[in-house]
Formats: C-alpha cells, sequence, structure tokens
C-alpha cells in the first residue's frame, strides 16, 4: 500500500512538471522585430542583394495612435546574410512569422527568382504563404517604403489589395510555395501580380495591376489588366468582375456585365499530327449599368445581340492572349500541355520530346456561352422626361433584393458544369 502511493505521488509530480514548467526558449515580443513585408533587389554594381524590411513599431505615441512601422535595409552577397544582417541596424532578431508580402524587383526576376525563393522556402521562419509580387520600372525597396498614410503600413496594404483581387480579376495572384511548385511543373509556366506606382500631382500611391509571366524562373514579359483577366478565365480561376462592352447592340450605348460565375473546360483534339485545343468557356452575368437610355434589357432583339456581341469580343480578347503566349514568350501559362497529358496521355507520350514546339503550334477552338440573367433593380434604363428621372418598371423580379440577386447569381447549378 505504502508503495503503491509512493508511485501516484511520483506520478502526479511528473504530470505537474510537465503541464507547469515555463517555457524554455521564449521571447519576450518586446525583444522581437516583428516584419510586415520585406524587398529583394540586386545591386548590379557590387553584385550584392538588397533586403529592405517594414517592421512593425508598436510603442505608443501621442500623435499616432496604433501601429506604425520603421524601415531597415542591408546587403550583403546572399539574401539570408543580408536579412540576418538586419539585426545591426535594428539590434533585435527578425521574427517572420507575421510576414505577408515579398516584392521582387523587375531586374531581379528577369535574373532568376531560384536564390530568392530558396531561402523562403527552405528556411523555417519566414512563411511560404507570403504573397509574392514582382515590381515594374521601379525597386522593391520603393514599392515598399511608399505610403499614402503616415500611419499605414504597407505592406499590410499591399496584402489586402490582393485579398481584393477577385472582385475585380485584374492579377493572376501567387504565393511564394504556388511560385516554387510552378517552377518545379515542367509543364506550366508560374506568373506573379505586378505592382507599379499610380502618380498624381498630389501624391503617388500602389497599385497591382497586370501579371508578369515567366519561363522557368525568369521572367519573360507583362501583360495588362484585362489580359490577365481573360487569363484568369482560361485557367478557369475567375470569379468575378466586369467586362466593358463600348458601342451595345449597334448603340451609342456603353453597358458594364458583371461576372457571377465562370466555367471554363479544355479539350484537346489530336488530328493528323496537330493538336487542336477546344475551350468551352460558359459565364454568367447581370447587366449592371447602361449608360445609355437605349433599351438593352427588355427589349430581346437588342438583349440578343448585346449577348452576341459579347461572345465575340471575349472570343477575340481570348485568341489574342494565346497567341500573345505562342508567339511573343512561348509560355504555357494556360496548362495547355498538362490537359494534354491528363486527357491524352497516349498522344503525349508522343509529344512529350518537342513540348515547346507543341505548344507553339496548339489551335485554339474557342466556344463562349453568356448567359445573361437579371439587371440590377431596374429593367429598363433611366430616361429624362420633363425633368423627372423615370424608367422605375412594376413587376421587376428580384426587385429591391440585391442580397437575393447575389445568392442566386453565385450559385453553381445556374451553370451546367
Amino acid at each position: 500500500m505504502r508503495v503503491l502511493k509512493k508511485l501516484v505521488a511520483l506520478l502526479l509530480i511528473i504530470v505537474n512538471i510537465c503541464s507547469l514548467s515555463g517555457c524554455w526558449s521564449y521571447r519576450e515580443i518586446d525583444q522581437l522585430g516583428i516584419a510586415a513585408g520585406m524587398a529583394i533587389d540586386f545591386d548590379d554594381v557590387t553584385s550584392k542583394y538588397i533586403v529592405t524590411i517594414e517592421m512593425l513599431h508598436t510603442e505608443a505615441s501621442s500623435e499616432i495612435k496604433g501601429p506604425t512601422s520603421k524601415f531597415y535595409t542591408s546587403n550583403a552577397d546572399s539574401i539570408f546574410d543580408a536579412a540576418r544582417l538586419l539585426i545591426i541596424k535594428t539590434g533585435k532578431r527578425i521574427f517572420w512569422s507575421h510576414s505577408v508580402i515579398i516584392i521582387v524587383s523587375e531586374y531581379v526576376a528577369r535574373t532568376g527568382m531560384v536564390p530568392v525563393l530558396d531561402w523562403v522556402n527552405r528556411d523555417s521562419e519566414p512563411r511560404s504563404d507570403m504573397n509574392l509580387i514582382i515590381t515594374k520600372s521601379c525597386s522593391a525597396k520603393q514599392m515598399l517604403m511608399t505610403k499614402s498614410e503616415p500611419t499605414e503600413i504597407s505592406s499590410f496594404h499591399l496584402n489586402n489589395i490582393m485579398k481584393s483581387q477577385p472582385l475585380i480579376s485584374k492579377m493572376v495572384p501567387a504565393t511564394v510555395w504556388e511560385f516554387a511548385n510552378g517552377i518545379s511543373n515542367e509543364l506550366l509556366e508560374p506568373t506573379a501580380p505586378v505592382a507599379e506606382f499610380d502618380k498624381t500631382e498630389r501624391k503617388t500611391e500602389q497599385i497591382i495591376y497586370g501579371t508578369a509571366i515567366f519561363k522557368g524562373d525568369k521572367a519573360v514579359g507583362f501583360i495588362n489588366g484585362d489580359e490577365s483577366f481573360y487569363l484568369l478565365m482560361i485557367k478557369d480561376k475567375l470569379k468575378e468582375g466586369i467586362i466593358v462592352i463600348p458601342k451595345a447592340a449597334g448603340t451609342n450605348t456603353t453597358t458594364s456585365l458583371e461576372v457571377f460565375h465562370n466555367k471554363t473546360t479544355l479539350t484537346p483534339i489530336y488530328t493528323n499530327g496537330n493538336i487542336t485545343m477546344k475551350i468551352r468557356v460558359k459565364t454568367l452575368v447581370a447587366i449592371d449599368e447602361v449608360s445609355g437610355s437605349d433599351d438593352l434589357v427588355v427589349d430581346e432583339v437588342s438583349r440578343n445581340k448585346l449577348i452576341k456581341q459579347t461572345e465575340e469580343i471575349v472570343t477575340q480578347q481570348l485568341l489574342s492572349l494565346i497567341k500573345k503566349m505562342e508567339q511573343d514568350y512561348n509560355a504555357d501559362v494556360f496548362g495547355f500541355l498538362s490537359t494534354i497529358k491528363i486527357k491524352s496521355p497516349s498522344i503525349w507520350r508522343r509529344l512529350a520530346k518537342r513540348k515547346d514546339e507543341v505548344f507553339q503550334n496548339i489551335t485554339p477552338e474557342i466556344n463562349v456561352e453568356i448567359i445573361v440573367k437579371g439587371s440590377g433593380t431596374n429593367s429598363k434604363p433611366i430616361k429624362i422626361s420633363n425633368n423627372i428621372l423615370n424608367g422605375r418598371v412594376k413587376n421587376v423580379p428580384f426587385n429591391n433584393c440585391n442580397i437575393c440577386l447575389n445568392n442566386i447569381y453565385r450559385s453553381p447549378t445556374l451553370i451546367q458544369r
């Protein structure tokens, strides 16, 4: 009995030691330099990497409420060495777990991304889910250090732009690990969003608009925001966005169509040594703006003309983008080759050794179907008569129920997959 009591007591002591012990490697928050984001440039004169971080500054101030940030820069032969040398200036070891963004200059991107990504992807401290951005016509340091407001955290602001991109679909987002996987994929070239400055008379603002095209780990060119929209469409990653139709249905009216759902399927066809890629696009839209008095909603003839015109415009935009990738960059950012390998493996075995030549000679066959559902809260355009705005009609389906509209439009059952 006495032995049993001793064993129970020993067991309780062991349990308490495990549950009540402190953390042997803890660090107080004021001893850490919390990095919100980082920028990477390269000095071709000294052949050194330039690493800039935005470090959160949480000390209270009577003038500024809330957290602010400070910027620190160092340079070295490697990115890891430059990151560690920041301690000389900050006096603190950098804590990377809250970093949300990594900005890489155009020069570094064109030289090669592997040295940049290896440390971020290999080391346990930086986050591999940081958003990756490539700068255009400016250094990465300049992009990171530009603030619209003194209290703004530049890294968080850029990250918020990335989070909101599905609403406009003017860039193709990429995290560090997604980009690294893209480099490793022999059949799909990686892409990354592009940041540049929008300069006005009063201030300079950061914008993320467009996409950088890579061949392997080197950037070979850029496409603009509109082309990025159609790239997302082909990749079946388009969530939302706006299609603007000028001179809709043969009128002088410009019409805006809001995309609520999109489904794209790719089907390779091999005939007589030639590859045809059938691209079927089915897009659900709503007429959200009619900037004129022409009736393009209720009038069936005009609405059908608008739908056909939209289908033709989308088809031409897709063809133009595919031609640009094939002829200018020879970069399969669409996933055509991987589609052939997955859906026609026997054919791919015959073509695998000359994949670059195969991509350049793929003939696209595009079929676009636009489905119009609803027209906002008004079915008729606004007309001016006796200085009174008329046009709201009765018996409008879903009238004054935007929440219902959004839920209905986004229902995937409305488009047969």
